[in-house]
């Protein structure tokens, strides 16, 4: 595999402005973000989040408070947010993919 097409990639996410996206993409990226700060609020109390909070208890640092409320280092904060918006699969679903994206992309780049 070569290098050449992440390296692209790469280059093309840190120099991309939102208003340099195609309409349906700048909707849909918009659409995403709502919906998984919603989900992410909405499963911050899931009995499933506090376990998983309980448990990195002693190993996580002081820190900012995550989406979800609680107060934890830059390295777990993604890990809570992210199991917060998916814990009740309520969060995007891409059709082609069969799969959930906005749940992992958005923890680990709001961090």
């Amino acid at each position: 595999m070569s290098n050449a097409i992440t390296a692209d990639l790469a280059a093309y996410a840190c120099t991309a402005r939102f208003g340099d996206l195609p309409e349906a993409a700048r909707r849909e990226g918009v659409r995403s973000i709502v919906n998984i700060l919603g989900c992410t609020i909405g499963g911050a109390r899931h009995p499933g989040v506090d376990i998983v909070d309980d448990a990195l208890r002693g190993m996580t640092g002081e820190g900012a408070a995550s989406l979800s409320g609680r107060r934890t280092d830059a390295l777990h904060a993604p890990l809570i947010n992210c199991l917060a918006s998916s814990i009740d699969s309520f969060d995007d679903t891409h059709e082609q993919a069969m799969l959930h994206p906005s749940s992992p992309v958005f923890s680990a780049a709001r961090h």
